[in-house]
């Protein structure tokens, strides 16, 4: 690994994060996600893997039921932490080996027809700031031979135990690398959204996390990674060649319909082209503009 790519993932790290839940006295690590855009200093816009958040809501339902959108204008939600007995979900931050930090879950918004799902969370009012550098997009098609590379949280519950009724767990991030494979509009038979299959092989846990490319100086997410193509245990393909991972293509994403608060325009339903349009998201494709 070069020392430009050792610290892209430096910078890159704060804005990946796993989700965890707690249910019946379990931990479980059921994917990765990333922050595409902050709303403030303790609240964000986080995407992931849609059968991640279906996992999330079928651990808690009760989440459906208490949801609230987030706006700088919301009464503070109360604090929570990770319990062993609440019924929420937390999000986890932060750089490998740094003190994770809780979030509460606010609102998840998905297109069925995706493997896509955008949510907001709320830092605990008590925790500094989230500090993170956001990322670029890049919704044009990727072509077959690009290298690119995921972060994610596998088995990060692994070293998890309850102390005084509350969580300790170490988070530790792993790097895959791969290339594009082939380009695939219309999915595959299993995986029928847009996308693009990679060599890459992602272990259980990276579900849900960002897939990047390097563009000279530029590091652009171009992808959501949702599944390995179906090996039984460690097995892999003999040819490194031979497509290993499925990711979902960003573009999509776009069409995804929020119902945020913006200091500038108020309460609104907004799509991530929006926010795109709005400037308030960077993508390659589109010139940046002015809110």
């Amino acid at each position: 690994m070069d020392h430009f790519l050792r610290a892209a993932i430096d910078q890159l790290l704060p804005a990946v994060c796993p989700v965890i839940a707690v249910y019946q006295d379990q931990i479980h690590v059921l994917g990765s996600s990333f922050v595409v855009f902050r709303f403030n200093e303790h609240e964000a816009l986080l995407m992931t893997a849609k059968h991640v958040m279906d996992e999330v809501l079928r651990l808690h339902p009760g989440i459906a039921r208490r949801m609230a959108s987030p706006s700088t204008l919301a009464p503070p939600l109360p604090s929570i932490g990770m319990q062993k007995h609440a019924e929420v979900v937390v999000m986890l931050s932060g750089k490998n080996g740094s003190i994770p930090r809780l979030a509460r879950l606010l609102e998840v918004w998905s297109d069925p027809s995706l493997d896509l799902s955008l949510f907001a969370v709320r830092l605990q009012e008590e925790q500094p700031p989230w500090e993170f550098a956001l990322f670029n997009l890049d919704s044009r098609p990727v072509m077959p031979g690009t290298e690119v590379f995921t972060l994610g949280f596998p088995n990060s519950a692994r070293g998890a135990v309850f102390v005084d009724d509350v969580v300790q767990l170490q988070l530790g991030f792993s790097y895959r690398g791969g290339k594009v494979v082939e380009h695939l509009p219309s999915g595959t038979m299993l995986r029928k959204y847009p996308g693009f299959s990679t060599t890459m092989t992602i272990p259980s846990g990276m579900s849900g996390g960002p897939v990047f490319e390097i563009v000279g100086t530029d590091v652009r997410v171009r992808g959501v990674v949702c599944s390995s193509m179906g090996f039984i245990g460690d097995e892999e393909p003999a040819d490194p060649n031979e497509p290993r991972s499925f990711v979902s293509a960003i573009e999509p994403a776009y069409r995804i319909q929020t119902a945020i608060a913006l200091p500038e325009i108020g309460v609104a339903s907004l799509s991530l082209a929006d926010l795109v349009r709005l400037g308030l998201i960077n993508d390659a494709r589109l010139p940046i503009a002015k809110p």
